[in-house]
């Protein structure tokens, strides 16, 4: 009789303790749908997209310095409905990561400029960030932005937007590292020539090697 009773608070203690672990365990479910909800309501997933995408971008390296470069530079504004396309964000991200990617294999330098031809400088940064990083970046002043008068008026054919330039450059070895030469190597112009020059392979009529 003393073991049957010993056996009967035995069962009824283990159906306790099973219930409570029950009932934890749904609480903590229940506790987890409630953040997933919360946080995902919260946090616009357009920005949980970009942040996983970083990965497949340029990224800028300040601490490497070579005697000869690429430089790439973007000139837009948020003013042209060419400049503003889905399309031509991803163009532009993906020829910046080729491009470095190119010249990493030949131990050439890459430097890229984003350039946008606003009256409002604000206006220009929120432009130029749906493409990506960039090393620098010249806004405000419209058309007489420095940028647009130092490269699209000066090496451009075409002065439009969106427009695409590739130099090549040639520093000293000088503390301060100038600029002693750049010379034209690419410029296109367009959505649709832009897109088609990535489709292309994106190449150079002059190897940034050549003299």
């Amino acid at each position: 009789m003393h073991i049957f009773l010993c056996m009967s608070n035995y069962l009824y203690l283990m159906k306790k303790l099973s219930y409570s672990y029950k009932q934890l365990i749904i609480y903590f479910l229940v506790a987890f749908i409630a953040f997933s909800v919360t946080y995902f309501e919260v946090i616009d997933t357009s920005k949980l997209q970009k942040l996983f995408s970083k990965a497949d971008q340029y990224q800028p390296n300040y601490t490497k310095q070579h005697i000869t470069e690429y430089a790439f530079i973007y000139v837009g504004s948020s003013r042209c409905t060419y400049s503003n396309d889905e399309q031509i964000y991803e163009a532009i991200k993906q020829i910046k990561l080729e491009l470095s990617n190119r010249t990493k294999r030949e131990n050439f330098g890459f430097h890229t400029i984003g350039i946008a031809s606003e009256l409002n400088a604000e206006s220009g940064i929120d432009h130029l960030s749906n493409f990506g990083n960039f090393n620098e970046k010249i806004v405000g002043a419209g058309w007489n932005n420095v940028g647009v008068n130092r490269f699209l008026y000066k090496y451009s054919q075409d002065f439009a937007t969106p427009s695409i330039l590739v130099t090549k450059r040639t520093y000293n070895d000088s503390t301060f590292r100038q600029i002693e030469k750049e010379e034209l190597l690419y410029s296109v112009s367009g959505k649709i020539r832009i897109v088609n020059w990535l489709n292309n392979g994106i190449n150079l009529p002059k190897h940034i090697s050549d003299e």
